[in-house]
């Protein structure tokens, strides 16, 4: 999409009608997406929230999806994840599930945020959760902040002893790692899951699941400290999504995959500048300073 801050001051006309085909919303909530700035957040976001309930599924999805696409642009984000949270409470599956998806992706970039999500994802039961990308994600934010959540490591209990039951290696994976971070911040609490979660997933059909659990098998194995520090290091906030960027942007860095562009989300054009600029400036440091 080019140039949408053209249409940023018209943005109520693309406000969903009743009456609008769904490939019409669909395309009416990128735009909105697209143009939302520090003026009109507020009010986009608003409109937003009122299709989150629609009785269109796929549009209340994409809804939802569109508040957090906003946020994660910076724009009004305290507002924003009141209203996330808001969504929580409306008991509707597929509302839940999304949200968690973005709940989880706003800690990853405002992790300041996390005591009132925290406080709110607490009170989900797993049970109430059916889409595996929403149970992952609760999954992740139970062993991200299971020193903040009381109940984490007797939740990823219960998750483990029905093992059998899920059957999403997606989910599984998430279990795996957040059962090991759990352990790492509560051991006494979480030592019997860890030896079940282990035994589950070296038994495991799924080749990802089986090749992971083994590797902290081994890793614990080898040395628990090491351990933690590969499975919960430091963590730094997420600057920018790789979905987020241009079409454009993206588009360069594939074409140049196996490279360094990958690493540093840049093409390797402006790679390439910035180390002659850094190497200049050591040049130009050890002719007069040394």
């Amino acid at each position: 999409m080019r140039a949408p801050m053209l249409f940023s001051s018209d943005y109520k006309s693309f406000y969903c009608q009743f009456s609008d085909p769904s490939y019409v919303k669909k395309l009416k909530l990128e735009m909105l997406t697209a143009i939302a700035n520090e003026s009109n957040t507020y009010e986009i976001v608003t409109e937003l929230c009122e299709y989150a309930g629609n009785v269109d599924v796929p549009i209340a999805r994409e809804s939802i999806r569109a508040v957090g696409k906003i946020a994660l642009q910076q724009y009004d984000v305290n507002a924003i994840v009141d209203r996330l949270l808001q969504f929580l409470e409306m008991d509707k599956d597929y509302v839940t599930a999304e949200t968690l998806v973005l709940v989880k992706d706003l800690l990853r970039k405002y992790p300041q945020w996390s005591h009132d999500c925290i406080a709110v994802v607490g009170n989900i039961s797993s049970k109430n959760i059916q889409e595996p990308k929403g149970k992952a994600a609760l999954i992740w934010m139970l062993g991200e902040y299971s020193q903040d959540m009381h109940d984490a490591p007797y939740i990823l209990e219960n998750l483990v002893e029905n093992w059998d039951e899920e059957h999403s290696p997606e989910v599984r994976l998430h279990l795996l790692t957040a059962v090991m971070k759990c352990f790492f911040k509560r051991p006494p609490e979480t030592q019997k899951a860890l030896g079940a979660t282990l035994s589950a997933g070296l038994s495991d059909t799924q080749q990802d699941v089986h090749d992971r659990a083994l590797f902290y098998y081994r890793l614990l194995q080898y040395n628990p400290n090491v351990a933690e520090r590969v499975v919960n290091p430091p963590k730094q906030a997420v600057s920018v999504f790789a979905d987020t960027q241009s079409s454009e942007t993206k588009d360069r860095i594939f074409d140049e995959f196996n490279s360094l562009s990958v690493v540093y989300q840049k093409v390797c054009k402006l790679i390439l500048s910035e180390l002659l600029i850094k190497t200049l400036h050591m040049e130009i440091f050890t002719c007069y300073f040394m």
